[in-house]
């Protein structure tokens, strides 16, 4: 069975892509300037084909119709009875009819009375259909005939798709296909599925009629006790009386972008608007304004895993084709003028249903402008450096095939995924479930993700309280995610992406700073934590180590590791009126007298590095102890007894 990957009443295209193109072409053939010379001998069955012509020609469909197949009932190999048939179904929009005829048309008519145009049109009939052998085989016949297919872009296109489809469809990857249940999948059609990072959350758009004018919302299903939850309206303020639809979620659940094309606050056909959860409650949307959104079609947004970076699809111009793919980047400063991912994502043609992946280093989109095996394919491409992405790859034949495949989003780890599956029924009509795939042999990423979870509170009070948490990639000293604590209920979530090493930052108004260490080392991904973080509020006394202070090999080198801490202890500092000790501590092998001045010297690089950033003189004193002062006996913790330490000496309060 062919599963399509996809959603219907999609913003902004139809999927009835390819009925559409059946129509334009069976228009063109019923057009066509028949020759006096029939392929047939028999008399009634040219009498019979006449009558067709001829109520066709006064839009009789169903009476040329018959007169046709009366034709081909006299003489089943009658060519132009066939291709006629086959162009009036297309027509009438019945595509199985259509195929049918189309192919007897190709088995009973020879090579040589094949013209080129039907040639490369058989060929690309069979190909949207998945036969691709005998697209070939007739796309050989249109070649030999003429050479136009070598400068027609199209004709280009149909032969680079064909050759990639049967040079890769024997390799499948193997997966298991899964139907949520009722509670998730209870209205007509459902699709665009949008997952917190711990899967847990399942947001998408429903719609309770077949019918274009039915209303689209956005609703939520829960995973609780190992059953999913019945699915909801999201809220009240964001749900109305216009459509929402094409949602992404971010992996705290907590921002939510969706597309609405309600005409009263939007800049063009189709905008992109934003709401936040604090505790249980959502904000009213408002408008992405006038530096996202365009005066034309923009939706399908992805959110990155922190909720700063929003890919999305829009025909506005400046891009490379029809529908292109944008990235936009929430900073201080607000949401960023929207930037084209470049040429080697973007085609001519259509790229929709962007998917960040959580580990913000792969991106999923469907395109009919790729090498692929038909209609809408799902592709990947991989970050290559800041911004710049890489040459996009076809998932392969399995989850590809010659449906449309769209709206495809992967787990953490990439062995799991969710899409809306669809079905057509007898009057054309499409419906869809949400299904969730599992992937038997590999995960789909290079890099796969987890994440740590859980609350922020005071540590005297144990209430719940806002803070800001940044994630630093070490080895280049960026951040790599920042997000906030809910001030209601303290929750967090952040990302570790595989083969990385973070430093997390935790930091609150009124209260001192927490520090952490990941290491993520290829192939050895955590599997998901929950880490209560306690800020203590900032008092005399209060003393941490610096978990993200590194020094070269018995030396008191600062290494290029520890400047993301030392440029957050410097704004720390810079911020509360206190002085504090910053202090070195050793291990015990070597003499006390190596120890001790390595301490003090360790001690000391960061003291005046702290200095040169700006920090009041005033406010630091620095101490070396040697191996003094250890903090672990047991033989495989004493590495850990090499720190600096942070001690709040004085604290300077206002009256």
């Amino acid at each position: 069975m062919a599963y399509i990957f996809t959603n219907t009443q999609v913003h902004g295209y139809s999927v009835m892509r390819s009925v559409l193109y059946l129509l334009l072409l069976s228009c063109s053939i019923i057009g066509y300037t028949q020759s006096a010379s029939l392929s047939t001998g028999s008399k009634k069955a040219a009498k019979f084909y006449e009558r067709g012509r001829e109520a066709i020609r006064k839009r009789n469909f169903d009476e040329g119709i018959s007169y046709y197949k009366k034709a081909v009932t006299k003489d089943p190999e009658f060519s132009e009875a066939l291709l006629r048939l086959a162009s009036a179904y297309s027509i009438l929009r019945s595509l199985d009819s259509s195929y049918k005829y189309y192919d007897l048309y190709r088995r009973f008519t020879p090579n040589d009375q094949i013209s080129e145009r039907h040639a490369f049109f058989l060929s690309d009939l069979y190909f949207e259909n998945g036969e691709y052998e005998k697209a070939l085989e007739i796309l050989k016949v249109g070649q030999k005939k003429s050479e136009s297919w070598k400068t027609d872009a199209g004709k280009r296109k149909l032969v680079d798709n064909i050759t990639f489809a049967i040079d890769n469809s024997e390799h499948r990857l193997d997966y298991v296909i899964e139907l949520l249940p009722p509670e998730v999948n209870q209205f007509y059609t459902q699709y665009f599925p949008a997952v917190t990072i711990d899967g847990k959350s399942l947001f998408f758009t429903r719609r309770n009629g077949a019918s274009q004018k039915d209303d689209e919302d956005l609703v939520v299903s829960r995973f609780e006790n190992g059953e999913w939850t019945n699915a909801k309206s999201i809220s009240k303020n964001i749900n109305s009386p216009f459509n929402e639809g094409a949602c992404t979620i971010s992996a705290d659940g907590r921002t939510i972008i969706f597309t609405s094309c309600e005409e009263k606050n939007s800049f063009g056909s189709c905008d992109l608007f934003i709401a936040t959860k604090k505790g249980d409650n959502w904000s009213n949307p408002t408008n992405l304004g006038a530096m996202v959104n365009s005066p034309y079609w923009d939706s399908q947004p992805s959110l990155s895993a922190d909720g700063r970076g929003l890919f999305f699809s829009s025909n506005r111009p400046g891009g490379y084709g029809q529908r292109d793919l944008w990235v936009t980047y929430y900073d201080e400063k607000g949401w960023s003028k929207p930037v084209n991912l470049g040429g080697k994502v973007n085609t001519e043609s259509d790229e929709t249903t962007p998917y960040i992946h959580s580990n913000n280093q792969a991106l999923f989109f469907a395109s009919t402008g790729h090498p692929g095996f038909g209609g809408y394919d799902l592709f990947i491409s991989e970050v290559e450096r800041d911004s710049i992405w890489g040459q996009p790859n076809n998932l392969g034949f399995g989850v590809n095939d010659h449906h449309d495949q769209l709206s495809l989003i992967i787990s953490a780890d990439g062995m799991t995924g969710f899409f809306a599956l669809e079905k057509m029924d007898g009057d054309g009509y499409i419906s869809s479930k949400v299904a969730k795939i599992y992937f038997k042999e590999d995960t789909l990423v290079d890099h796969r993700a987890s994440y740590v979870t859980g609350r922020v509170l005071d540590a005297e009070t144990g209430k719940p309280i806002g803070a800001t948490i940044r994630l630093y990639d070490l080895a280049v000293n960026k951040i790599r995610y920042e997000t906030e604590s809910d001030p209601i209920l303290g929750s967090y979530f952040f990302v570790l992406t595989e083969g990385n090493e973070y430093g997390a930052f935790v930091s609150s108004e009124g209260y001192l700073f927490e520090d952490f260490r990941f290491v993520v080392e290829d192939n050895t991904l955590l599997d998901p934590d929950t880490i209560d973080i306690r800020l203590k509020p900032i008092d005399k006394g209060l003393n941490l180590v610096l978990e993200n202070i590194y020094f070269e090999f018995d030396s008191y080198e600062l290494v290029s590791r520890s400047i993301s801490e030392l440029n957050n202890i410097s704004d720390f500092l810079k911020q509360y009126d206190i002085k504090v000790e910053i202090s070195g501590h050793t291990d015990e092998i070597g003499s006390d007298e190596y120890n001790k001045n390595l301490s003090v010297n360790r001690a000391r690089a960061v003291y005046d590095y702290l200095i040169s950033s700006g920090v009041d003189t005033q406010k630091l004193v620095y101490q070396g102890y040697g191996s003094s002062k250890p903090r672990f006996t047991l033989e495989e913790e004493k590495h850990k007894n090499r720190r600096i330490e942070f001690e709040i000496l004085q604290v300077n309060r206002k009256n």
